[in-house]
Formats: C-alpha cells, sequence, structure tokens
C-alpha cells in the first residue's frame, strides 16, 4: 500500500511541471527531486508490520513537498510575470490561429505536450511510461507488478482495488476489450483523485489514459482555457498552479517559446 501511495504522489508532482515555465530553475529542479524521491519510495521494499505508520509518513512528506513547491512555484510565477488577470496586457477572447495545434518539450521537467484547440479549450499530456503501464496481463506502476487476481478487467471495465481502497477505475473508450491496451476514460480511484483538485476545473474535463505496449500517456483533456493575442497567452481557467496568469510566447515556424520574465520553455508543433 505505501508503495502504490508514493507512486500516486509522484504522477500528481510530474503534473506541477505544467506551470514550471512560471518558476524558476530551483522549483523546476525541486519539483524533479521530489518525483523521483517518491519514485524510489515506491521501489523499495518494506515490512509489512510497519506498512500503515510507513504510508502516512510517505503522504505527510509528500503532501508536504507537494505543498511547498506548489506555493514556491505559484508566487515565483507571479512576481516574474507581473501579471494577473486584473494586470495582463492582453485582448481577452482572442484566439491566435496560429497557436493551434500541438505542440510538445522535454524542457524543465515536463515531458509531455499542450494542445490548444480553437474552441479555447487547451489539454495537458504526459508521458507515465515510467510510472504505469501494461505489461501482458500486468499493471505495471513503477516497478511494481500487480497481477491479473489483484484486479478485475471485464468488458472494458479495469477496477484496482486493494484493502478495500480503491486506486484505479476506468473504462476503455477506444481499442479491442479483449486485451488491456488501448485508450480509457478514468472515473475513480486514488489515481483520478490525484488530479481532480488541480485539473478538473471546467466543464469538458475528461482524464484519459493510454497505453501501448511498454508505453502510456495520462491525457488532461480540456483541462483548462485560454486567450493568446499574438503575444500574450493567458490560462483563463483551468490548471490551478497557472489560473489567471499570462505569459509571452513567441512563433518561429515550427517553434513555440513561453517566456516569463528570464525563464523560456521551447517546444515543437507536432500537428
Amino acid at each position: 500500500m505505501k508503495k502504490l501511495t508514493a507512486i500516486l504522489m509522484s504522477c500528481a508532482l510530474i503534473t506541477c511541471a505544467f506551470a514550471s515555465c512560471g518558476s524558476d530553475d530551483d522549483s523546476s529542479s525541486s519539483s524533479k527531486s521530489t518525483t523521483t524521491s517518491a519514485s524510489t519510495t515506491a521501489s523499495d521494499s518494506t515490512d509489512e508490520s510497519s506498512e500503515a505508520s510507513s504510508e502516512k509518513a510517505s503522504k505527510t512528506s509528500a503532501s508536504t513537498t507537494a505543498a511547498s513547491t506548489t506555493k514556491a512555484a505559484s508566487t515565483e510565477a507571479t512576481t516574474k510575470a507581473g501579471s494577473s488577470s486584473s494586470s495582463a496586457q492582453y485582448e481577452a477572447g482572442k484566439i491566435d490561429e496560429d497557436i493551434l495545434g500541438i505542440w510538445a518539450t522535454k524542457e524543465m521537467g515536463f515531458d509531455g505536450s499542450y494542445e490548444f484547440l480553437e474552441n479555447g479549450n487547451g489539454s495537458v499530456y504526459l508521458d507515465s511510461s515510467s510510472i504505469v503501464r501494461f505489461d501482458g496481463d500486468k499493471l505495471m506502476m513503477s516497478s511494481t507488478a500487480i497481477t491479473a487476481d489483484k484486479y478485475t478487467y471485464d468488458n472494458g471495465h479495469f477496477d484496482f482495488t486493494l484493502n478495500g481502497q480503491n486506486f484505479l477505475t476506468m473504462d476503455k473508450v477506444e481499442g479491442d476489450n479483449a486485451v488491456l491496451d488501448g485508450t480509457y476514460t478514468v472515473t475513480g480511484g486514488k489515481f483520478y483523485d490525484q488530479f481532480k483538485t488541480n485539473y478538473a476545473n471546467t466543464d469538458a474535463y475528461e482524464f484519459r489514459f493510454v497505453v501501448d505496449g511498454d508505453k502510456s500517456k495520462m491525457c488532461l483533456m480540456n483541462c483548462f482555457t485560454y486567450s493568446a493575442d499574438g503575444e500574450n497567452l493567458c490560462i483563463d481557467k483551468g490548471a490551478s498552479l497557472f489560473n489567471n496568469k499570462s505569459l509571452k510566447y513567441t512563433l518561429d515556424g515550427d517553434k513555440l517559446t513561453f517566456t516569463v520574465g528570464s525563464l523560456k520553455q521551447e517546444l515543437t508543433k507536432q500537428s
């Protein structure tokens, strides 16, 4: 139980990178370090007799570190950007056609992509291959193998409950129901709850999990709304670390660069 909880914490901490272009290098390093620490903890063997107290300590430590990292990132972003919804100089409601599409990056602790849609919604896609995936009939959470007798899978419905606690419930929306690989909508469990507070802030929000062989991707669909006027990008609603914050951006062919103060994040267009 302790190992699974630590893995879930690391999943949540990874998403802090969504606002990493609004934090300084130290905040980014802190987030990466904490994620690594949580994953390492998840891989350690523990004595069953001390599991309950270890789990409590793991949760407390991860939650405290996450809260500190989030506060530092948010404060630094506000200070460097020098703008909130009340002072940002951007044209509200405007959508820059050139920013539309999917943009990927591995900079500043973020391994994934952002998608900007014409209707003003946006999505975040995170590479989760090292954290959760399927291996044959096993659910792999980091290096922990969950065998088929520990979960239920019936005609596309997947449920993993351990010791009375639901960790993951999801339903397949794309793919062959005869195999585990495919695209799922995550509907419940601790895995879902780790993201709900920070990302389920739009009416169209959906959490999808895509698995293909040894690769997996967490898709936070329609998790924010935005405006972009050709110079300024403002996240109007969505990911809580970035609500009502604006940043500068420039476009050069298939390259998109976000700028906050002296910090830059470069992305490459995928589609």
